[in-house]
């Protein structure tokens, strides 16, 4: 399903016809000669949706195996993002909170050596470094820096650098602190300096953590002589409660502006006391096993927009194509901005037409209702209704086919006026300019609506 629109649509709100035309700089094909106005409006949303993904990797000794499993199918999830043409962002961080150079800290330079308790050794031979001559990858992968001059985004290679930069290696610190890292990488410090450009008013804010143990977030609380003593005193940990305040902290308290997603090893359920031996919740094919993440999980759940797979479940495939599902659907809203015009009986609606209700919602529109999306750009749309605009020196409109280039959802629960538009078969560029048009107001009159009702 495709958003309507992309970084640089531009979109008008007006209401009337009048200003409609005055915005777009050339007439209007109107709806009806009874329609007294029609509204061209969109919501922020509805424009290409910002989305910034912050991804959280597992890099102590047992995660090799994992971590190639995920760049060898993070397409399954970044053309998600692709197909609805979102303006997204990808940093990585590790879960190691005691070296400095990473501790919250973007990484770009892959790490493709066995650790400790791994001997496999990643490929990265084709990620750029300056030892092969070329720029390594931005510590904030941008989609925009991957598109060509029509918009469309080169999957493979933004694949491969997120890839390169999420290959951190095998060699970080055995007590993960995922959490601790995430609220470390968006600080204002960090924010402000080795981490700038990622966090954007306006955007969504996406965190996916990826793990095979538990978070044991402590802030130095525990004597890590034992590997167990993070479940043993789990008590002591910073309580997770404080990850949610911040992370809704950064999106103004603003649940819906948020994801939150896993793949960690599933809860069991089992808590343990100290001297207890702590057992694996999960065996993977690759060998290695996983240690319950529900630390991980009750910051997730905390979330309406949320998803967690089972880390030992490789190949990772599935689980981003459903972390990729997720995100689609959290940020592709297209809702009408204003109420369009409604009808109670026949004789509200022009001659010869019938008022009925559409969706499963109460609302009823006359049956020659519709809602159009017009498309201004450089080039016309094959097999589609397209005229150059006059003094525009080139531009065309294009009247997109509802069925074939866009749906219309009359139950969308979501939308306050119940109604969403979905760019299904047609994918805007980066230079084209998306309008949604429809009705008002219908009966006799001839004069502009009032303000109030624009």
């Amino acid at each position: 399903m495709q958003s309507l629109g992309k970084p640089s649509v531009l979109l008008c709100l007006v209401g009337g016809l009048m200003a409609l035309t005055a915005c777009n700089e050339h007439p209007v094909r109107p709806f009806a000669e009874n329609i007294k106005a029609e509204q061209a409006d969109i919501q922020s949303s509805l424009g290409a949706a910002k989305v910034d993904i912050l991804w959280v990797v597992d890099n102590s000794g047992s995660m090799c195996e994992e971590q190639q499993s995920l760049r060898e199918n993070f397409n399954s999830f970044v053309q998600e993002l692709v197909d609805i043409g979102a303006d997204f962002q990808l940093a990585v961080i590790t879960t190691d909170m005691v070296d400095p150079e990473e501790s919250g800290r973007f990484q770009n330079t892959p790490d493709g050596e066995p650790g400790p308790s791994c001997d496999l050794t990643v490929n990265i031979s084709d990620c750029p470094s300056a030892a092969n001559g070329q720029e390594p990858p931005s510590l904030v992968i941008k989609s925009s820096d991957y598109e060509d001059e029509n918009g469309v985004v080169d999957v493979q290679t933004l694949q491969r650098d997120f890839g390169c930069n999420a290959t951190t290696g095998t060699r970080g610190n055995g007590f993960e602190m995922g959490l601790e890292a995430a609220k470390t990488a968006l600080s204002p410090a960090l924010l402000a300096g080795h981490n700038s450009g990622f966090l954007r008013d306006g955007a969504f804010l996406g965190v996916v953590f990826l793990t095979d143990e538990n978070d044991c977030s402590d802030r130095g609380a525990l004597d890590k002589t034992n590997g167990n003593v993070c479940e043993w005193e789990e008590n002591k940990l910073v309580n997770v409660q404080e990850y949610i305040d911040f992370f809704l902290s950064l999106k103004g308290n603003d649940p819906s502006k948020i994801i939150m997603a896993g793949i960690v090893a599933p809860d069991a359920g089992i808590r343990y006391q100290p001297g207890d031996e702590v057992q694996p919740s999960c065996f993977s094919d690759f060998g290695g096993d996983g240690f319950a993440g529900y630390r991980y999980e009750q910051v997730i759940n905390a979330f309406d927009n949320r998803a967690t797979s089972n880390i030992c479940e490789p190949p990772f495939d599935n689980a981003l194509l459903a972390l990729g599902t997720l995100f689609r659907e959290a940020v592709d809203v297209s809702c009408l901005k204003a109420l369009p015009t409604t009808c109670e009986g026949d004789a509200q609606c022009p001659e010869g037409q019938t008022c009925a209700a559409r969706g499963a919602g109460a609302r009823k529109f006359c049956s020659g209702f519709s809602i159009r999306v017009e498309v201004r750009r450089p080039t016309p749309i094959d097999a589609r209704e397209c005229e150059e605009l006059t003094g525009t020196n080139g531009t065309f409109s294009c009247i997109l086919e509802e069925g074939v280039d866009y749906s219309v959802n009359y139950n969308d629960t979501t939308c306050t006026s119940s109604i969403s538009i979905n760019l299904e078969g047609f994918a805007p560029g980066a230079n084209d300019e998306v309008l949604v048009r429809y009705p008002r107001a219908v009966g006799e009159e001839t004069e502009e609506p009032a303000p109030e009702d624009q």
